[in-house]
């Protein structure tokens, strides 16, 4: 994914350019009538993780706990923090996000042809309540 420094700057405000850099790829993929090879592929869901987690750990102050793999890696908000899982409410010492679905979720959104809910994101990080079936 080529951007140059200027257009993406970590900051929330770039989230809107970083969708159009996503969108623009998803137009690419079309045009060529294929998708991406799976190696491409899960480059890419990589690089929107963490370019995603990294805009939350500076915004909502989290902090990267590496796993072995994407899905085990998550970013780690300060709690205490409310979540309602199957519909009860639950107090949890801290809040985390799993990076994969960082990633996923925008790419999602593009495929199913809505824009992407940044604001989500963020608001999830930075809140002090989260729905956890999100």
């Amino acid at each position: 994914m080529a951007a140059s420094e200027n257009e993406l700057d970590l900051s929330p405000a770039s989230l809107t350019r970083f969708g159009s850099l996503l969108e623009g790829l998803h137009n690419d993929e079309k045009t060529r009538g294929a998708a991406a090879p799976d190696e491409e592929t899960a480059k890419l869901v990589r690089e929107v993780a963490a370019y995603l987690g990294e805009v939350l750990v500076r915004d909502a102050g989290g902090e990267w706990r590496e796993g072995k793999t994407l899905n085990a890696t998550y970013l780690a908000f300060p709690g205490p923090a409310q979540g309602l899982k199957n519909g009860e409410l639950r107090t949890y010492p801290a809040k985390a996000i799993n990076a994969a679905n960082i990633a996923a979720s925008p790419w999602d959104a593009i495929l199913a042809g809505v824009e992407p809910r940044f604001e989500l994101l963020l608001s999830m990080a930075r809140d002090e309540r989260f729905d956890e079936d999100l």
